[in-house]
């Protein structure tokens, strides 16, 4: 079994033409079975059945802890709150912790085809506050896989990780090979034997640093295989966000 999945912070939105441009696009619009997506606002996620392009993705999950409402940053933010999502033309998807996501945002989804548990997703967009950036991910990789491992139907499934980390300045920073050793304990591999033949190494765009090639959205696996990994032309996509969007070919056994 393969799957075909797509992770792009947005920037403060999901409009019409970000998503048209997303979905027209061959690399990371043809053949996608999920987008996982970081910083869309609660009301145009709900307006994404307007977009004809959007239809077939029919099963979808947003989440927000509304503690960004009215952030200064957003355009109409007195209109929505910034999230997380999910979309996808072939898997229903169940957030395994329900009520308030205990690790902001670290949002574990069990994702089922024919109603049949199929792979577990964890959904990622780190946040600075209360604890940090990378905090929240240890702990709530150390919670959540106790909590598959106890499970029966759960402990053997595979297991993706992926989003917006908010970390990473220069792919080769000491921090990865730390946070690379953090994660292994959980039985999670770094899927970067691609993203090395592209140059420069950049998903994230900050303006004021122009020559730092930051790294920030990343997908590691575990009892899968990364077949292809691409990630979007800066060129392309700089005037629909400061972040590229990442595509990964996955195997399942």
């Amino acid at each position: 079994m393969e799957l075909k999945i797509v992770s792009w912070n947005c920037h403060y939105g999901l409009d019409y033409n970000k998503l048209k441009k997303l979905l027209t696009t061959a690399d990371f619009g043809k053949d996608v079975s999920l987008f996982a997506f970081q910083e869309i606002l609660e009301n145009e996620y709900i307006d994404i059945a307007d977009c004809d392009e959007a239809a077939k993705y029919k099963y979808r999950h947003w989440y927000g802890d509304h503690q960004e409402f009215g952030d200064c940053h957003v355009p109409r933010g007195a209109e929505g709150d910034l999230g997380t999502a999910l979309m996808s033309c072939e898997y229903k998807m169940h957030r395994f912790d329900q009520g308030r996501i205990k690790f902001r945002y670290v949002i574990p989804y069990i994702m089922l085809k024919d109603d049949n548990a199929s792979f577990i997703l964890i959904h990622v967009w780190t946040k600075g506050m209360p604890d940090g950036y990378i905090e929240p991910v240890y702990k709530a990789l150390e919670h959540y896989t106790s909590l598959f491992e106890e499970n029966e139907t759960y402990k053997n499934l595979p297991m993706i990780l992926i989003g917006d980390f908010n970390f990473g300045v220069e792919f080769d920073n000491p921090f990865f090979e730390k946070f690379d050793s953090e994660l292994e304990k959980y039985g999670f591999k770094k899927n970067d034997a691609k993203i090395k033949e592209n140059d420069p190494i950049q998903t994230f765009y900050f303006p004021r640093y122009p020559d730092r090639k930051y790294f920030n959205d990343c997908i590691y696996t575990k009892n899968c295989t990364v077949k292809s990994f691409k990630i979007g032309k800066e060129s392309e996509w700089k005037k629909f966000s400061d972040h590229r969007p990442i595509m990964a070919e996955i195997e399942f056994p």
